[in-house]
């Protein structure tokens, strides 16, 4: 069963600056609060294709996933699809618009957790409340980078 996570956020710098950030896997340990490490980068800018792992943690479970991007238009959309253990994958979508003087920045993440066992661990940490919190945290910690 499928999930989903909504945030939005209004950053105190232009697109083009939020989307540096956004779009530097080595850097999503700064603003990403399930980050834990990330390896495999490709050269920055990041397009269509490039893929990298990211490891993940929500309490003390801890998790591969595989990123690719799916698409990439700077300064305003990024489509990221995630592959992750036991059959479960992520859809992530960054829309960023400019707002004031400042930047719109909206988060989809719809994803499948695992099958099996492992789902039905995973069930009791990853759902969409725990992802939306998780998603909230991480777009403040975005945010304080500029403010």
């Amino acid at each position: 069963m499928s999930e989903s996570v909504h945030a939005r956020s209004e950053i105190e710098a232009p697109p083009e600056q939020v989307w540096d950030v956004l779009m530097d896997p080595e850097r999503l340990g700064e603003w990403v609060s399930a980050h834990r490490k990330v390896e495999d980068v490709p050269e920055l800018p990041l397009k269509a294709g490039d893929r990298f792992r990211q490891r993940l943690g929500i309490g003390p479970a801890g998790f591969w996933v595989e990123w690719e991007i799916v698409e990439a238009e700077p300064p305003k959309l990024a489509r990221w699809h995630g592959s992750g253990p036991g059959g479960s994958t992520a859809k992530v979508t960054y829309k960023l618009s400019p707002s004031g003087s400042g930047t719109d920045f909206e988060y989809e993440n719809d994803f499948d957790p695992p099958n099996g066992m492992l789902g039905r661990a995973a069930k009791k940490t990853v759902t969409s409340a725990v992802g939306q919190r998780e998603a909230r945290k991480s777009l403040e910690s975005l945010a304080k980078l500029f403010g």
